[in-house]
């Protein structure tokens, strides 16, 4: 390359905006106007339409996704353990064994025992999300309870440490009469005191009874109380899961009681206690009156004392008999939903369960994990039908966390529980719900969501929605007129056309001075495969070489541009118009040596005369660059006189003899 040097550093000449080639200053309508071609939300609404996008806005219990900050914590942590499950799952054919899907189920439940307590805190919790969690804890615990268990066990004694660990009124009652025998000389007159002995009851744990029993200021006087103390001590609910002789053990407890009855026929709370201990349905009906809770919070003592050998086939007959006896016709959603998941548990129907628990907005969520840890669990459950229904479910969970967008972790599962489906048809949605997303995204100004989105995409292979997505990031920046991370977007782009376009939008509204500064092009060189990227880089290096006065660098882009014909005649005339102004300064210092010899001023010149004749060329070609042409011509006449000028005082240097 010719050897340049600069003698001395040119007066900065600044031309006004318009010949400094900046953007004129338009209206934020006008503006979004011009960039219209460059969307690609135009046909939005017809997505919508064709992927069924909710044209209306959420309705309250749709959206607890995002209401609630503990809630939305939930649904990241559920997508978390079901990602953990997934994972283990690959490794066996997608499949559990019981004893890990135990472990999976405990975690779950703990996530919502804990989101139930956290939410109980607070006082302007919504009602849905409340009764949600409330609903949740139930159903999960019994789904738990009935269906992911080893087949060895007992499920009486399941459904009782279900009741155990999921109605908190016997461990209450219990507690506060410890409390009351401390501070209180006769604790049995108080009527918690009873209402404890018999809660303890109602959930299996007669030991519990005892030890209230024996809190009694009399208990050392008083035959009765010691004699139900040692009934209560032969009753064993945990050895029902040991053996068939626990059965009958049981049952001789429950003989014991019913022999020893008439000793107590005096005292009316010890004559309940036996009767609800050999299951007397009177003295049920009686107990639900005392504590006053509903059916199904007595439903695993009525069946532990009335049939403590019961298998699945008998739940139906005992639950119904259960609910005709003490059911409330009291209708309450909440109540209502539990009544018909627990009678369709009890006929063992629990696809249907788990479809009438998904039907409500708030609680997909709980039916998605469930059928997810069932399914896997006992993979002979899957059926054609049961695909169908699994992929409806996992399909609504998606659609609502996608319309629950505020947090992208949401958007994040929507993918995967959307991917999730068994038929690919079935998960076509996914690809267009998040490009709507990324449009709400930056409606709202996320570009940080929606730049996640993109990478969520890719992640996830799919074919439309990067392509989507980073045009629409793409012209959001240029709304912005961030010209470096508008071009960074397009880049991105499998479409030249796309990248084409954005350049060229770029080079006609951008000002040379914030051309010069995308240091884009440092990070990311274009390659040749979009011409219009790599004229955009190269007058990005133009403008840059500009401001240290690199005429050498200059010169060389001017020739690339032109040679490897990448330059719009519409642009042309702004490279001209800097490197005349830089050579004109240099001409005008005489003293010294001049800045180009005289290969580099021929060079120059080669390149200004090809353009004029490839213009020539294009003008016979395109009408409409005519008009151009003759517009540049008298700058196209002084950038000649200029470098004549440079031509001549290379030539006297150069060749005239030197004196030292």
């Amino acid at each position: 390359m010719t050897s340049l040097r600069v003698s001395n550093r040119p007066k900065v000449y600044r031309r006004s905006p318009k010949s400094r080639g900046e953007a004129p200053k338009i209206n934020p309508e006008e503006w979004r106007g011009k960039l219209e071609p460059l969307s690609p939300w135009s046909d939005l609404e017809a997505v919508k339409t064709e992927h069924e996008y909710p044209s209306i806005p959420l309705t309250e219990i749709e959206s607890v996704y995002s209401a609630e900050k503990e809630f939305t914590h939930m649904v990241q942590q559920l997508h978390s353990i079901f990602m953990k499950a997934g994972n283990m799952a690959k490794v066996s054919g997608n499949a559990l064994t019981v004893e890990e899907s135990m472990v999976f189920a405990d975690n779950y439940h703990d996530l919502i025992r804990q989101t139930m307590n956290d939410l109980a805190d607070r006082t302007d919790v919504s009602p849905h999300v409340g009764d949600a969690m409330v609903v949740g804890d139930i159903v999960w615990g019994l789904i738990e309870g009935l269906l992911i268990r080893p087949q060895n066990r007992s499920v009486v004694a399941d459904l009782i440490e279900w009741a155990q660990s999921t109605f908190p009124q016997a461990s209450k009652y219990f507690n506060e009469v410890q409390s009351l025998a401390a501070t209180t000389l006769r604790v049995e007159d108080d009527p918690i005191y009873w209402h404890s002995v018999l809660a303890q009851i109602s959930v299996g744990q007669t030991k519990s009874a005892a030890a209230v029993l024996q809190m009694s200021s009399n208990y050392r006087n008083n035959i009765n109380m010691q004699r139900m103390v040692t009934l209560l001590a032969a009753f064993n609910v945990n050895a029902l899961h040991s053996s068939d002789e626990a059965g009958d053990s049981f049952r001789a407890a429950q003989r014991q009681v019913h022999d020893n009855l008439h000793h107590f026929v005096d005292d009316e709370a010890l004559v309940l206690m036996c009767r609800l201990l050999i299951g007397d349905t009177d003295a049920f009906k009686k107990l639900s009156t005392v504590l006053d809770r509903p059916w199904y919070e007595l439903m695993p003592g009525y069946i532990l004392y009335t049939n403590a050998t019961a298998s699945m086939n008998d739940l139906y007959e005992l639950v119904h008999d259960l609910f005709k006896l003490i059911g409330t016709a009291e209708s309450q959603f909440s109540i209502d939903l539990l009544n018909e998941v627990i009678f369709l548990l009890s006929r063992t129907e629990w696809i249907q369960a788990i479809k009438h628990v998904s039907s409500v907005p708030s609680l997909v969520w709980l039916s998605v994990h469930l059928f997810d840890l069932l399914i896997k669990t006992e993979v002979s459950f899957l059926t054609e039908e049961v695909e169908v229904i699994h992929d409806d479910i996992f399909g609504a969970y998606s659609r609502l966390l996608f319309r629950n967008f505020n947090d992208f972790s949401s958007v994040e599962a929507a993918v995967t529980y959307g991917q999730a489906a068994y038929n690919p048809e079935r998960s076509e949605f996914v690809d267009p719900w998040l490009t709507i997303t990324v449009n709400n995204y930056l409606q709202q100004k996320d570009v940080t969501s929606a730049e996640n989105c993109f990478n969520l995409a890719q992640c996830h292979g799919f074919i439309d929605s990067p392509n989507k997505i980073s045009q629409g990031i793409s012209h959001f920046f240029l709304l912005q007129r961030d010209w470096a991370r508008a071009i960074t977007w397009a880049m991105r782009n499998e479409n030249l056309d796309i990248i084409n376009s954005v350049c060229y939008f770029i080079l006609s509204n951008a000002p040379p001075g914030e051309l010069k500064d995308m240091h884009v092009f440092k990070d990311q060189p274009p390659t040749n495969e979009s011409e219009a990227l790599v004229f955009l880089h190269n007058f990005h290096l133009f403008h840059a070489s500009l401001e240290p006065l690199d005429v050498a660098k200059c010169t060389q882009l001017l020739h690339n541009l032109i040679i490897n014909q990448l330059a719009p005649p519409a642009f042309m005339h702004v490279l001209f118009d800097n490197l005349a102004r830089v050579i004109d300064a240099t001409n005008k210092v005489l003293e010294r040596q001049p800045l180009l010899n005289v290969k580099a001023v021929e060079s120059l010149q080669h390149c200004v005369v090809l353009y004029q004749a490839q213009s020539e060329v294009r003008a016979e070609c395109f009408q409409h660059i005519d008009e151009a042409i003759h517009k540049y011509n008298p700058r196209m006449a002084h950038l000649h006189a200029v470098l004549s000028t440079a031509l001549a005082q290379a030539l006297l240097w150069y060749r005239a003899p030197r004196h030292h």
